[in-house]
């Protein structure tokens, strides 16, 4: 029920829940940021703020639990995201900015442990899931390319949640340089020619 009342917020514009959800559980949750580059990459990031969750003991425990605290969904089944894209841990003082959540409600305790992962999907929309005996809680948003700027999209996920389709941007194919070059040379012989034939 819980999950249900904070989606329906959700659905209804976003963050009209979060104020009344984060006084109630501080930070005792994990926040996923979900983001694409010019290039067409998602880029996923998972922080802990290990040193105001009273369910993560410290650093180790943080590190050990983050690699599978969300799984991409696939036609076969949830995976985890190691086959992806290597995992990169970073140590963090301050919260992604982009959170939807306010700053002044969170834990003034700042020792965070972020996991990072991007890699070049290869189809047009893609799903996350929290797997089902998970104990955390991921507090998941969306940044999208075209909507850069207001409140982000994002939903609390429980154990066994999957998110709905998030949409990849599709990103234009560069023509390389080789393909313009050639094609300009046959364009000039074809106007070289034709000035010969009419000539």
């Amino acid at each position: 029920m819980r999950l249900r009342i904070v989606q329906a917020f959700v659905l209804l514009g976003g963050a009209f829940g979060a104020p009344l959800f984060t006084s109630a559980h501080g930070t005792d949750f994990l926040q996923a940021k979900v983001s694409f580059s010019p290039q067409g990459h998602v880029r996923v990031e998972i922080t802990a703020n290990y040193g105001g969750n009273p369910m993560i003991a410290d650093r180790d425990h943080a590190q050990s639990l983050l690699p599978d605290a969300l799984l991409i969904r696939l036609p076969s089944g949830p995976q985890s995201l190691a086959p992806l894209a290597p995992i990169r841990m970073e140590d963090r003082t301050d919260f992604d900015p982009t959170s939807p959540l306010p700053p002044e409600v969170l834990s003034p305790v700042h020792e965070l442990l972020t996991a990072c992962w991007e890699w070049k999907p290869d189809c047009n929309q893609i799903q996350f899931e929290v797997p089902k005996d998970s104990k955390h809680d991921v507090m998941l948003w969306v940044i999208e390319s075209d909507k850069p700027e207001g409140t982000p999209r994002w939903m609390m996920l429980l154990g066994g949640d999957v998110t709905p389709p998030i949409k990849v941007p599709i990103r234009p194919k560069k023509q390389s340089l080789a393909w313009v070059l050639t094609s300009l040379t046959l364009i000039l012989l074809g106007v070289v020619g034709w000035r010969k034939f009419r000539g």
